[in-house]
């Protein structure tokens, strides 16, 4: 039983911090009410990831609040990173306290924004591709996308690995299109500017 009979040693009366620490050490040494600290022992929180065509450098399955998480997304072959990702602490999303790198895939949640479980969501786009021929790679030309049939929309297309496919994103909500090899001095997308295209594509 629990009562002042069965008691061999106590604290002194103490007062529950407002500040948030949770943790009373006693002071070594002593025995009856001696000065002991407060101090805080941080949670634990939970790590999960819904990542699709998407891999994480930080694989953890649990993170101390108040502490930064910070990982690298990589996309996987014939994607792209997204443009965006979401980040949602103890089921809420975040709008803010976190910064994400497109080009770099470098994502970071500030220190203070973690207080709750986590749950990184990302979701990669898949590359479409053209190969052009030898006449359509004379001259510097540069190459774009026409996308109709729900409006219009023209995309730039790159080869930033240097393989001679390049490549796009293709918006969504459009059932056409049209590969077009563009006048590299011009930078404007328009038919002004089309040297050659493809015939209609579904």
């Amino acid at each position: 039983a629990n009562n002042w009979n069965n008691k061999w040693n106590q604290t002194a009366d103490l007062t529950v911090p407002t500040s948030g620490a949770n943790h009373y050490t006693v002071k070594e040494g002593t025995w009856d009410k001696g000065g002991g600290t407060w101090s805080k022992i941080a949670k634990t929180f939970g790590i999960s990831y819904a990542l699709t065509n998407v891999t994480s450098s930080n694989t953890a399955a649990e993170i101390q609040e108040g502490t930064a998480y910070t990982t690298t997304l990589k996309a996987k072959a014939a994607y792209a990173l997204p443009a965006a990702v979401s980040v949602s602490v103890g089921g809420t999303a975040l709008t803010a306290g976190y910064t994400y790198d497109q080009k770099t895939g470098a994502l970071t949640v500030d220190a203070a924004s973690v207080t709750g479980d986590l749950v990184i969501t990302a979701v990669a786009d898949a590359y479409t591709y053209l190969k052009p021929n030898a006449n359509w790679l004379k001259d510097g030309a540069r190459f774009a996308v026409y996308c109709f049939g729900n409006g219009e929309k023209w995309v730039d297309m790159t080869d930033e690995d240097k393989d001679g496919y390049y490549e796009v994103v293709l918006p969504a909500g459009f059932p056409n299109i049209i590969f077009c090899r563009m006048n590299p001095g011009a930078a404007a997308n328009n038919w002004n500017n089309k040297w050659n295209q493809t015939g209609d594509l579904k």
